[in-house]
């Protein structure tokens, strides 16, 4: 009897790959997440620093010009955040899409690993038949043998 070999080997080990390729871009993904975070974080951090400042120097009666180029510098920040945020949107898009690809992949590989073990567990079974009639056939021969030997 032949070796066993599943059908759609080609298929899962391409499925497989593409997987592995889907993982990375997703870890990817996740990176530059983090990092646009952090981002974020140092511009809001940053925005913060100079509000204090601002306030501290209307307290002190710092004069208007000042007080409009620190107001130019919080604005700035304000952009700079709204950009991030908006980074991040695009990048979380990203990761969805990528996930919902992950996970389609990933239910094709199971279920093709579930025909490749059904197509298996048939091969068994055949060959476990096949084996039982070889038996079957020599202890069938064994006995004509017998037979023919005790009629001589």
């Amino acid at each position: 009897m032949k070796k066993f070999k599943f059908t759609l080997e080609v298929l899962l080990k391409t499925n497989k790959i593409f997987e592995a390729e889907i993982k990375k871009k997703l870890a990817e993904i996740m990176a530059r997440y983090f990092q646009e975070m952090e981002l974020l974080s140092k511009a809001e951090q940053e925005r913060d620093k100079l509000q204090e400042d601002y306030n501290v120097l209307v307290l002190d009666g710092t004069n208007s010009e000042t007080l409009n180029i620190w107001n130019s510098y919080i604005i700035y920040t304000v952009k700079i955040i709204h950009d991030h945020e908006v980074k991040l949107k695009k990048i979380e898009d990203e990761k969805i899409i990528c996930q919902e690809e992950l996970q389609k992949i990933m239910s094709e590989i199971k279920g093709l690993e579930k025909i490749k073990l059904k197509q298996y567990t048939t091969y068994q079974e055949e060959y476990q038949r096949e084996q039982y009639l070889e038996i079957e056939e020599f202890v069938l021969f064994q006995v004509k043998q017998k037979a023919t030997i005790l009629q001589n």
